[in-house]
């Protein structure tokens, strides 16, 4: 193994011994097999004296057995790597961590279980050698200047731009989840995000900010926000700020565009919804389909960093959506000057703002506003119209008000706080105007309090009675910012999944129990419950005890109950965003997480003991988010070629093929044939894909086009010719 071989080495050159400590570096599979072949590969190139140099560094880096490195180990290191040469360690640096991601060929010696993720953990000893190098790469970035001198010429800069992208990457791949495992390795992943927030450089904050919405376990999360938290007490900013502040633009115009050239061919990159797409133009103006021979060979290391900027600003996109959403939980409120320079007019951020509804506030009033003309955005523009749902520029009078001394500020427009013909005014513009919103918002579904939910006061069951899977509920909790741990089959209790918001002053928590108690049968192997069902939402204070149910079944209990701050709050004391906006994640969870969404689950899964949920889960009465899909489909099946075989009843759409009648639930995606309601079993991604291009009103509503492509499908029956749906069609 790479490893033992390059442990091996380091020891003979610590203890002098200089017989045939070298020799090792012969023996190296090319190419490498692992990552300590890769790092003996690339010793094996450098001159004796320069092996010498990397030797001392990395026993150095053996060293890193604690959380930080100490002021001792900085200093040796910033010693060593200035003997190494800077802009070698930077390229080693982004040589070997990537290789941290190569799947050994040969069995390790380390661990010894069956499990084919076995092979990618990583041993203590490799752990703390990684770790040490991220903390030399902090030396480095950050201090690049110290090293290199303010004259230093292009070829001796430290990229310290692609030194963060690697960190990252050796973020994820340490936070990776293994098969019955766990984490890949913590220390990796921790060390990681230490390095990028010690950095503190727009690059690496930036690279944070990508984390934050990459990594779905909680310790990732944790981790990342303990650096962003570090990081903006060093710098005296408070989260959101630092979180604005550092998102870099890319080098695109407020048009959310970016022109490069190589040699002539030009390469366009135009942000357009949540990714960028990339243009490439001949010498002569023309577009060209693909990248030109040319660029790839001549131009080949910045072709490599185009597409990785590329793709970097595709996550950035994604990371920005949640975390403007999240302003409703948040309760962000910006002057307007400032929300003008980090959101409406920021070249990235811009293009995610403009697509949304803002409340801006004066003295005289508010005014909801939308970004206008931005179609008519060129490059040397500075800064993008305001205009109301009737078309009207509004930006000239905010100006003017400001000049006059006036206070105005600004936060993104929720539905709940309009009428309902404002809401349909709003959705009329926008359609109107062909704006996909980064996520729903004009269309946001509302969860008001209900009389059931006056009634029973402090607790709602809106959502009980359900049947989840629990993996898949768990990892819909984490992404959306709710705390909870998988349920095992063991003798011990667990708090139910909740959310704090101290922004309100309040912990929503929602109550679910275990399902099952036959080891291997409702567990996965190492005794996780497979399902859950679904119980209460509560509101608690946010300084209230903590509820506990045992794993296994059985009553939530608090300690100390008859405190008065653990006390459950009254419902129709939430305030009315706040309770619809923790409504709606829950409403995701069952929505996302059912049984009754999966389609091959008509048989009830084992030994049929779902089947009834599933039966009226899958073809019951449509929840908030299915109505507002039904709202939305009976606005955009018209436009569609197959507008005349389709049709609506209460909870389906009703299409007519040539061979049968389909309804498909527009609460599941399941669908039901006539004349006999007999079942049909697509699975999504099974010839349900079409190539007819439609506007959709937002994005993040996957099982919206998954009815529409269904319905493509269905309407051309006698053409379908996968087996597995002809065979049900036909029988």
């Amino acid at each position: 193994m790479g490893l033992e071989q390059l442990l091996t080495w380091l020891f003979a050159r610590s203890t002098k011994r200089g017989v045939g400590e070298d020799s090792l570096l012969q023996t190296v599979e090319r190419p490498p097999r692992d990552w300590g072949s890769t790092v003996l590969l690339a010793l094996s190139e450098e001159t004796p004296e320069q092996r010498e140099r990397w030797a001392e560094l990395l026993r150095l880096c053996l060293t890193a057995t604690g959380a930080k490195p100490s002021q001792k180990y900085l200093k040796t290191a910033h010693q060593l790597i200035a003997e190494i040469g800077p802009v070698e360690f930077e390229q080693r640096f982004c040589e070997w961590m990537p290789a941290l991601d190569i799947r050994p060929t040969n069995p390790t010696t380390f661990f010894s279980s069956q499990n084919p993720d076995d092979a990618l953990r990583i041993p203590d000893a490799q752990a703390n050698l990684l770790r040490g190098l991220l903390w030399c790469s902090v030396e480095l970035v950050r201090d690049a200047k110290r090293h290199l001198g303010d004259d230093a010429s292009a070829s001796q800069q430290v990229d310290a731009a692609e030194m963060c992208r690697v960190i990252r990457q050796a973020a994820i791949s340490g936070f990776r989840k293994l098969r019955a495992i766990g984490p890949r390795c913590l220390k990796l992943g921790n060390g990681a995000v230490y390095a990028l927030g010690e950095i503190g450089s727009l690059d690496s904050l930036a690279q944070l900010a990508i984390l934050k919405g990459r990594l779905k376990t909680a310790s990732a999360r944790n981790a990342v926000d303990k650096a962003l938290t570090s990081t903006a007490r060093r710098l005296d900013v408070t989260r959101d700020e630092l979180e604005e502040l550092s998102i870099p633009d890319y080098g695109l115009s407020i048009a959310g565009r970016r022109r490069d050239e190589f040699d002539g061919y030009v390469a366009e990159i135009c942000v357009s919804g949540k990714r960028a797409e990339l243009q490439w133009f001949r010498p002569d103006g023309k577009p060209q389909k693909s990248v030109p021979a040319s660029v790839k060979q001549d131009f080949a290391d910045e072709w490599k960093d185009l597409k990785g900027e590329i793709k970097e600003i595709d996550q950035m996109l994604s990371t920005q959506a949640a975390r403007v959403e999240q302003s409703y939980l948040l309760r962000r409120v910006w002057p307007y000057a400032v929300w003008r320079k980090r959101y409406l007019d920021h070249p990235l951020v811009g293009t995610v703002a403009r697509r949304l509804i803002w409340r801006v506030t004066t003295s005289r009033g508010s005014v909801d506003v939308v970004a206008g003309g931005l179609d008519d955005l060129t490059p040397s523009d500075t800064q993008v119209p305001l205009v109301d749902k009737d078309g009207t520029r509004v930006d000239r009078a905010l100006r003017a008000e400001i000049e006059r001394g006036g206070s105005v500020t600004v936060q993104l427009w929720h539905p709940l706080e309009a009428s309902s013909a404002d809401i349909g005014e709003w959705r009329d513009f926008l359609d109107r105007e062909q704006i996909q919103q980064p996520f729903k918002q004009a269309h946001r579904e509302l969860y008001p309090l209900t009389e059931a939910e006056r009634r029973t006061e402090t607790y709602s069951n809106r959502f009980a009675a359900h049947i989840l899977r629990q993996h898949q509920f768990h990892a819909l909790c984490e992404a959306r910012g709710w705390s909870g741990k998988l349920r095992l089959m063991v003798d011990d209790d667990y708090p139910p999944p909740h959310i704090e918001l101290p922004q309100w002053g309040v912990r929503a928590e929602f109550w679910i129990e275990s399902i099952g108690d036959n080891y291997g049968v409702d567990t996965t192997e190492s005794g996780t419950y497979l399902h859950i069902s679904t119980d209460q939402v509560r509101f608690y204070p946010l300084e209230a005890a903590e509820n506990r149910a045992h794993a296994m079944g059985g009553q939530y209990l608090m300690y100390a109950p008859d405190h008065p701050e653990n006390h459950p709050l009254s419902l129709d004391h939430i305030p009315p965003i706040l309770f619809s906006e923790i409504m709606r994640d829950v409403d995701l969870f069952v929505g996302v997480a059912s049984v009754g969404n999966d389609p091959t689950w008509h048989d009830g899964g084992p030994e049929g003991i779902y089947l009834d949920y599933w039966r009226n889960y899958s073809f019951g009465d449509l929840g908030t988010s299915a109505v507002t899909r039904k709202e939305v489909l009976e606005k955009l099946i018209p436009r569609l070629k197959i507008a005349s075989r389709c049709s609506f009843s209460d909870r389906f759409l009703v299409v007519r093929g040539d061979i049968r009648t389909y309804k498909i639930h527009l609460g599941s995606g399941n669908i039901l044939m006539e004349p006999n309601d007999q079942y049909l079993c697509i699975v999504p991604g099974q010839s349900v894909t079409t190539k007819e291009k439609l506007f959709l009103p937002f994005e993040g509503d996957s099982l919206l086009s998954i009815i529409i492509s269904k319905a493509l499908l269905l309407s051309e029956d006698i053409k379908i010719t996968d087996r597995t749906i002809t065979s049900q069609i036909l029988a």
